[in-house]
């Protein structure tokens, strides 16, 4: 990636310096972007293909801030570098990684921070999106649920009595009817939450 020419694109942020941003598994190029005030972002960069997938992301964050759903807010959005790629460039949150953070609360303070998140993804799944769906969600979820058990079932590592999760998930599948397909976050896990309860949103459906 051509840091410089990238810059100049993005000139109207006055960026004086880029770092490599490592953490998550998604797969765009991240960088901690610092402009000349020594104020810092997070920039996205996709390839352009995906451009409809970040066009979504980009829904996503504006109806977070509606819904004052705690995470990044958007700063701007655009194609970049020969229009080969969009990026999205997001304020820079502050905070510690909540799974590094979490051993040192109380059973108490973790229920709590608990419930807190499950609240934050009510608001989620209330957002007025359009988004595309080609199955009716008991038929996307149960599919998710098979290719789980299949790959635990190939896995050689094994939990002790794990046949009793794999019981209560087939006992349960039945609830999954009736379901309407609603905004997903598709990554709602600890390691994408912040101790002082912000998400990342890595919205793809």
């Amino acid at each position: 990636m051509d840091k410089q020419r990238l810059q100049k694109d993005l000139s109207e942020y006055n960026i004086e310096s880029l770092e490599p941003f490592k953490k998550g598994w998604s797969g765009d190029v991240k960088y901690i972007a610092k402009d000349y005030f020594g104020k810092r972002y997070l920039l996205r960069l996709s390839p352009i293909e995906e451009k409809e997938r970040v066009l979504t992301h980009v829904e996503f964050l504006l109806k977070s801030h509606e819904h004052d759903v705690p995470t990044h807010k958007l700063v701007g959005h655009d194609e970049c570098l020969d229009n080969c790629y969009y990026y999205l460039i997001l304020e820079w949150i502050e905070g510690e990684d909540a799974y590094q953070k979490i051993s040192s609360f109380s059973k108490d303070q973790q229920y709590e921070l608990g419930g807190q998140f499950g609240e934050i993804l009510r608001k989620i799944h209330t957002f007025d999106i359009n988004i595309q769906s080609y199955a009716p969600w008991p038929d996307r979820y149960n599919s998710n649920i098979d290719r789980n058990i299949k790959m635990y079932e190939e896995c050689e590592l094994k939990y002790e009595k794990g046949y009793l999760l794999l019981n209560n998930l087939n006992r349960y599948r039945e609830l999954l009817q009736d379901v309407d397909n609603v905004p997903l976050h598709g990554d709602f896990h600890i390691g994408n939450m912040l101790e002082n309860v912000y998400i990342t949103i890595n919205c793809k459906r």
